[in-house]
């Protein structure tokens, strides 16, 4: 598939997710769920490499002004360090979960979070373990090892209506 087809397949899954949230948005309080992959970095060192940097300034400057309220990190230097400019920048804490139990952070953030809007930091193997939590069917696969600009938006209503906006930011 073509850069030009991607394009327009990606344009469309975001026109059909937002028609399909019209009508469950009328009764519903939706909570918006951004996930990304820990920025860019070099080999196994638990550090972002010059390009991460860059990546995780190029994610504050696309959701800074997204009112988020909450935002979660794994306890790894890579994923804190991706997220620690957009925490600065709206002067919020942190929140670690345990990226070995997806569940509770899935159910944390539905008991918790209804109707608010979360940035969750996390890593190729959690990202779309825990969008596939979340009930966004079909599931997602792993994101590959050298890929660190894909931005997921896990869209759901407290009757459980879910949607999956995915594309890309920064370089």
């Amino acid at each position: 598939m073509n850069y030009l087809s991607k394009g327009i397949l990606k344009s469309l899954l975001i026109i059909g997710a937002l028609f399909f949230f019209q009508d469950c948005t009328l009764n519903h309080e939706v909570t918006h769920i951004y996930l990304v992959r820990h920025a860019d970095r070099d080999g196994k060192p638990d550090v972002l490499n010059e390009a991460g940097e860059k990546r995780a300034q190029e994610l504050k400057e696309l959701l800074k002004d997204e009112k988020l309220d909450v935002i979660f990190s794994s306890n790894y230097n890579r994923t804190k360090s991706t997220a620690q400019p957009l925490v600065e920048e709206l002067g919020l804490s942190l929140i670690i979960y345990d990226a070995g139990d997806l569940e509770a952070l899935v159910t944390d953030v539905k008991t918790n979070y209804k109707g608010k809007r979360i940035l969750i930091v996390g890593h190729s193997n959690t990202v779309p373990a825990t969008i596939n939590a979340f009930g966004v069917k079909p599931a997602l696969e792993d994101i590959d090892h050298d890929t660190y600009n894909d931005l997921f938006q896990v869209l759901f209503t407290n009757q459980d209506d879910v949607a999956l906006i995915q594309t890309t930011y920064g370089d």
